[in-house]
């Protein structure tokens, strides 16, 4: 099956769901919970050279997802379906078509404590090593909240197959930590942190990253938040050298990107928000040294 198939079905699918979620809302008898999500972003970003990651040049897009949701005693199992097409401004990128589904599995140990495993497939996903792929990853989370403090940890096993003229896999770790600070209604702190590693039998793929992020809410008017945040990267290939490097370096990048940003909505209904970032780029690669502003508006509604 062509992964523009997979993509129609899953968006069918989640389509479904989020008519079916509209229809019949959730129902706190049986322990059954249905969620969905429809938007549209647009992006502006100015950059001469693919560097990975996410949308990497400027372009619209729209995104389908439903969620479901089983609860029994202390037991929850959730299911969930996305479905994602981004059409670039160059006219040299194909449209991204992506889908995916997920499983988790949380159980409440205590009032405080949960534990969860889960596991997710994705398909022509952009990643840092390559325009298309598709992956699967499985991983366990514990999770310490209380009133006013909430910690994540998370360890993540991925699977990669990359698209192109010469197929080739990779595969690593990834391990997260989180700690989120409430203060009030909508208004909080986060600190995440993050550590990746992909092998590959095609060594150009393979890579190491490291990523830490502050990010900021604060309420400023009734469903209006002010939201700036700041992320720093860095990380090094396995086998990409430098030019003129004599074969013997290898390439190593680092971002700092502050943003701010306005955030609209509550948990359901309609929510919109607008970003504007800056990202001061590093590299022992003069090619990959282009420091870029982006811009991002998104609007969508959940059920």
């Amino acid at each position: 099956m062509t992964p523009a198939t997979n993509f129609y079905k899953t968006l069918a699918w989640t389509l479904s769901a989020i008519f079916l979620c509209a229809a019949n809302p959730a129902s706190s008898k049986d322990g059954i919970e249905i969620s969905g999500d429809l938007s549209v972003r647009a992006v502006q970003a100015e950059r001469g050279v693919f560097q990975g990651e996410d949308v990497e040049s400027s372009g619209a897009g729209a995104r389908a997802e439903a969620g479901f949701e089983w609860t029994r005693g202390k037991t929850e199992i959730q299911f969930d379906l996305s479905a994602t097409v981004f059409d670039f401004s160059d006219e040299n990128r194909e449209t991204r078509e992506s889908a995916s589904a997920g499983l988790t599995i949380a159980h409440s140990v205590s009032d405080t404590v949960t534990l969860a495993v889960y596991a997710r497939r994705s398909e022509n996903i952009v990643t840092l090593e390559s325009r298309s792929a598709d992956q699967t990853s499985a991983g366990a989370e514990f999770q310490y909240e209380d009133d006013d403090n909430r910690i994540r940890l998370r360890a993540e096993y991925r699977t990669r197959d990359y698209d192109g003229t010469t197929t080739s896999s990779g595969s690593g770790m990834r391990f997260d930590a989180q700690y989120n600070r409430r203060f009030g209604s909508w208004h909080w702190a986060r600190i995440d942190l993050r550590a990746e590693d992909i092998d590959s039998d095609n060594p150009r793929r393979g890579y190491e990253r490291y990523t830490a992020k502050f990010s900021y809410s604060l309420p400023i008017a009734k469903r209006l938040r002010l939201r700036p945040e700041i992320s720093m990267r860095a990380w090094e290939y396995d086998n990409r050298a430098v030019p003129d490097g004599q074969n013997d370096i290898l390439r190593k990048d680092s971002m700092v990107a502050p943003e701010i940003g306005l955030a609209y909505g509550k948990l359901t209904g309609f929510y919109g928000r607008a970003r504007a970032s800056y990202e001061f780029r590093s590299s022992n690669d003069p090619r990959y040294r282009e420091d870029a502003p982006r811009f991002e508006l998104s609007i969508g509604y959940r059920f």
